[in-house]
């Protein structure tokens, strides 16, 4: 596995990605002294090599512009693969910032990236997992990858292999057969592996007999990092964690593989092994950082609070978009776009309501035509200066100018009773004992109004 990449000008860090941290500062420094070393004294030629604990670090350089191009990698990765891509690093690079070296923005190198992870894919990840027959394997493979689990077990031929992306991590999982008449292959699986996976069922007798395995490991992996899952931890009878870990002597993890809920948990798990920081690996933190936000979008809904919901949702979209994962951006910017519906503009009104409005009055129209047969587009169809709804609601007729007709004999004729607002078909209005008429024409009084001073 591709961990770190270091670029370095007249012995300074230009550009540096982690993909899984290896090397701290001061490591990193004392490493470079030794290979300016072999460097001052000619003993590198184009392609160059040196060992740090479980790890290569590989280098090549270009004299003309004094700059170094460092990988470091796993034991297990091919060194021709790595001789040909730390190549092809130098040479795109150079080619691409070349001219510009002595002024070089450190902006510009974000046009780098897909290069960078397109290498990091060429030097396959390797990830197996090993185990007796019915353990679990290929459920755990199968909850990786976050696919409906199996509800009874089929033994896997040979072996399986399964190309598998975690956020931004490709590997390829090896899911071994685990029937005993197969054992003859389990070496040449295993072998260039940069984890193994020993999974158990928690059982005391395949415990005991796990640890066949773990002395497997050592032998033909000696430099991968490996760990045990004990699964099955929901049965009757499940040893503990700290009880298998002390029988096998290597890092153990609890597991029930037939829940989907921890497909997260073994994601984490797989991070672990491969020794990667979610919080730091620009393969894994993009992943960690959907999975918070969608719990944040979540707990933002059930506040009410739609205005930061959205806001998650849009951040969710675009790191899903990043992740290549097109069916959730699709699904979450749905879900934004949804929720900005209810949101309100300058107008005071959500998006929701002003919709509901328009509904609304869409349907009056449609009523207005179906049950009156007036004009939806002009509210005094007749023209006689009342409007529809007015004359509607007063019993008069919308479609026939009426404007002149007095019905309750008030003297005031139905237009006059519309403009001062009182009811047509009542000849007093305010119960003063004045008709509308007289209060209107007689005394220029408020024909609402039973109180007006004129009534004295």
């Amino acid at each position: 596995m591709l961990r770190q990449i270091y670029i370095l000008k007249d012995g300074n860090i230009i550009y540096e990605r982690d993909f899984g941290k290896v090397l701290s500062f001061e490591n990193f420094q004392s490493i470079y002294q030794e290979i300016e070393t072999e460097i001052s004294r000619g003993l590198l030629n184009d392609f160059g090599s040196s060992n740090f604990f479980k790890y290569r670090i590989t280098y090549t350089v270009d004299r003309a512009s004094n700059l170094i191009f460092i990988f470091i990698i796993g034991f297990n990765d091919d060194m021709e693969t790595v001789k040909i891509e730390l190549n092809k690093l130098k040479k795109d690079f150079l080619e691409s910032f070349g001219d510009i070296l002595d002024n070089l923005d450190p902006s510009l190198f974000e046009i780098f990236n897909p290069l960078i992870e397109s290498i990091h894919k060429k030097i396959k990840t390797k990830i197996s997992l090993i185990g007796f027959s019915g353990v679990g394997k290929t459920t755990i493979t199968k909850l990786i990858r976050a696919e409906e689990v199996p509800e009874t077990h089929i033994p896997t031929i040979t072996g399986k292999v399964s190309t598998i992306k975690i956020g931004k991590l490709i590997f390829h999982l090896w899911d071994f057969a685990g029937q005993e008449q197969f054992s003859y292959l389990w070496n040449d699986f295993m072998f260039g592996s940069d984890a193994v996976l020993l999974i158990t069922d928690s059982t005391l007798e395949n415990v005991e007999k796990s640890k066949y395995f773990v002395e497997l490991i050592k032998e033909q992996t000696p430099n991968a990092h490996s760990a045990a899952i004990a699964n099955k931890q929901d049965l009757d009878g499940a040893l503990s964690v700290e009880k298998i870990e002390e029988i096998l002597g290597i890092k153990t993890y609890s597991m029930v593989a037939i829940e989907p809920n921890n497909q997260e948990k073994m994601v984490q798990i797989v991070a672990d092994i491969l020794e990667m920081n979610t919080e730091e690996s620009m393969l894994l933190k993009p992943l960690f950082e959907r999975d918070q936000l969608i719990q944040l979008a979540n707990k933002s809904l059930i506040n009410g609070d739609i205005a930061e919901s959205v806001s998650y949702f849009d951040q969710i979209a675009d790191l899903c978009l990043d992740l290549g994962d097109d069916a959730l951006y699709k699904e979450f910017s749905q879900k934004s776009e949804k929720l900005k519906r209810y949101l309100p503009d300058s107008d005071g009104l959500t998006n929701f309501q002003e919709q509901e409005e328009e509904q609304e009055q869409e349907q009056e129209e449609e009523q207005e035509v179906i049950d009156y047969s007036t004009d939806p587009n002009n509210p005094d169809s007749d023209d006689d200066g009342m409007s529809d709804g007015w004359e509607v609601n007063n019993s008069l007729n919308p479609n026939v100018d009426d404007s002149t007709n007095v019905p309750d004999g008030d003297s005031l004729t139905n237009l006059q009773e519309y403009q001062n607002d009182t009811d047509p078909n009542d000849s007093v209005s305010d119960d003063d004992g004045l008709t509308d008429g007289q209060e209107v024409n007689d005394y220029s009084t408020d024909p609402n109004d039973p109180v007006n001073t004129n009534d004295e």
